[in-house]
């Protein structure tokens, strides 16, 4: 299960520079896209699961080596959700900004988070 934890971890963080270059994209053209929450919800699911996997490693006795790590996974899902709380009457290409900028700090905070391990 640990290979599985070390294994996702880099892959959700290209998942997220993907997810945010496509919402600079979107912005640039005012557009928000039905696939681009699409993602972010895929995204934040599979941060579900991979926070349920680093659970029960840390239950099993298997803990990260710095608390820091359990702060850059709750900042990562804070900064996938709070773009998806934005009122549906905000203007596309704010929406479209708030998202880049979201899956951008996501992609910062799971690369230092790597470093917590």
């Amino acid at each position: 299960m640990t290979d599985l934890h070390a294994l996702i971890g880099p892959v959700l963080l290209l998942v997220l520079v993907g997810l945010a270059a496509a919402g600079v994209a979107c912005a640039v053209r005012g557009r928000v896209p039905d696939w681009l929450d699409l993602g972010r919800r895929i995204v934040l699911g599979a941060l579900v699961a991979q926070a349920a996997i680093g659970l029960a490693l840390a239950v099993r006795g298997d803990a990260p080596r710095e608390w820091l790590h359990w702060v850059y996974g709750v900042a990562i899902a804070a900064a996938l959700l709070i773009p998806g709380m934005l009122r549906p009457e905000l203007p596309e290409g704010r929406r479209a900004t708030a998202m880049a900028v979201g899956a951008g700090l996501a992609a910062i905070f799971a690369w230092r988070l790597s470093a917590t391990g």
